[in-house]
């Protein structure tokens, strides 16, 4: 993919607090003001944060550790018995694919 495209697609992206669902400004807007009043940037979502110059290796390796601290927390969380928002989030986010 043409990095022109990958960094429009990345900052052009748009979470919405309250519900988690992810839209695209020009892709994929959303649905009413009202959504559209509440969108947020996520911080990781800049031109200046995507780095597509490291080794596959190096990126993977960051991608596996995220997810493992996300799947230890949400094992933590799941014994005390607390649902965090992440939690919830990635919930969400999975059962949409």
């Amino acid at each position: 993919v043409p990095d022109d495209i990958l960094v429009d697609r990345c900052v052009g992206r748009r979470m919405d607090p309250s519900t988690g669902k992810i839209y695209h400004i020009k892709n994929f807007p959303p649905e009413n003001e009202e959504i559209q009043a509440r969108l947020v940037t996520r911080p990781d979502d800049t031109e200046e944060k995507i780095d597509g110059n490291r080794p596959k290796e190096v990126v993977f390796n960051e991608i596996d550790t995220l997810l493992s601290r996300l799947q230890k927390d949400k094992e933590e969380s799941s014994k005390s018995g607390k649902l965090t928002r992440s939690d919830s989030q990635l919930d969400r986010s999975s059962s949409q694919m």
